[in-house]
């Protein structure tokens, strides 16, 4: 028969926690017509912009999820879907993202590696302050922000 792979722990945290926040009555209003909630993978989420029209609903919806404990990697592509199913305007456009997810995530390193690279980036990930100081921190702004 057809192998069937087990669930990875990302999976599990999402699925549990996105479960309890849909069985919310509060969330209601926000779900699928029959009730559902369809629940995207995961998704790596640093960025999200929410123009202001959308910005009462998606903090509704981001309030319900923080009271659940959904991972934001879960909760950003879920709110969404959710978004796209009640805004019929609504428009997503993806961007590249310029990461690390080793150990030099949120390193200065990590941001050269990317301004030296041939890709072109929509977002770089910022480097930690805390890891970095803020020295660091503006001299890689302005060099990413004026060349």
């Amino acid at each position: 028969g057809k192998q069937i792979d087990a669930p990875t722990l990302d999976q599990v945290k999402c699925s549990s926690t996105l479960r309890e926040m849909a069985l919310d009555p509060n969330s209601k209003s926000f779900l699928e017509d029959d009730g559902s909630l369809i629940a995207p993978r995961e998704e790596p989420s640093d960025f999200l912009f929410v123009p202001t029209k959308y910005a009462v609903r998606f903090k509704a919806i981001a309030d319900l999820m923080v009271q659940h404990g959904v991972d934001v990697d879960c909760g950003f592509p879920a709110i969404v879907q959710m978004l796209r199913h009640l805004e019929s305007d609504l428009k997503v456009e993806l961007v590249s993202l310029c990461t690390s997810v080793n150990q030099t995530r949120g390193l200065s390193i990590t941001i050269e590696q990317c301004a030296a690279s041939p890709n072109s980036y929509g977002v770089y990930r910022p480097i930690e302050m805390d890891q970095s100081g803020l020295e660091t921190w503006t001299v890689m702004f302005d060099r990413l922000t004026f060349g």
